[in-house]
């Protein structure tokens, strides 16, 4: 069958991440669940030319049929919808683009940077750290608790690149970082 080897693994790493992502959260209280519902008419089935090879399937279901299945739709009239996250310039659809951008546009934030911890303590935040490759340096800093935050940060940031929430306040000293919060910072 063409392309099985590609779809074999690829649907073995999300299964193996599934299991992984499982034990890791489960204490927690997070369940991971990971759907494995056999052949899917999809536009990679057409692709492949699957309808050729596979003769043993009963009935192809549709993507819609498994998802109606494996995950119960809210039933409340104002639920979150694609189509308004879309409309929505303040939705997640639109923060995680403009994260995308953000990550695009900056190589320090790419997979070749190298990541060095500023502060981290365990069962503490904030969690900051500096990228950086080439001449671009930028302090990325969380603070997901739902309160104010202190560490020692010689750090002046020339430019916020990014921020959720209040911006950190640095005062080449310290840096305060308000509840409930993330920052990227161009050094």
């Amino acid at each position: 069958v063409p392309y099985q080897t590609v779809y074999g693994a690829s649907k073995s790493y999300v299964l193996s991440f599934s299991r992984a992502l499982g034990r890791e959260l489960r204490s927690a209280g997070i369940h991971v669940m990971c759907v494995c519902p056999g052949w899917i008419k999809t536009e990679f089935q057409q692709v492949a030319e699957h309808d050729k090879y596979i003769r043993y399937v009963d009935r192809w279901y549709g993507p819609d049929e498994v998802a109606a299945q494996a995950t119960p739709q809210d039933p409340d009239d104002d639920r979150p919808t694609a189509e308004k996250q879309m409309s929505d310039e303040n939705s997640l659809y639109h923060e995680i683009k403009r994260l995308i951008a953000i990550r695009d546009s900056h190589p320090a934030l790419q997979n070749r940077a190298r990541i060095q911890f500023v502060y981290v303590e365990e069962n503490a935040y904030p969690l900051a750290y500096l990228r950086n490759i080439g001449e671009e340096k930028i302090l990325v800093i969380l603070n997901p608790s739902e309160k104010e935050v202190s560490f020692a940060c010689d750090f002046l940031p020339k430019k916020t690149i990014y921020s959720l929430g209040s911006e950190v306040r640095f005062t080449g000293k310290t840096a305060a970082v308000p509840a409930i919060s993330a920052g990227y910072y161009k050094l």
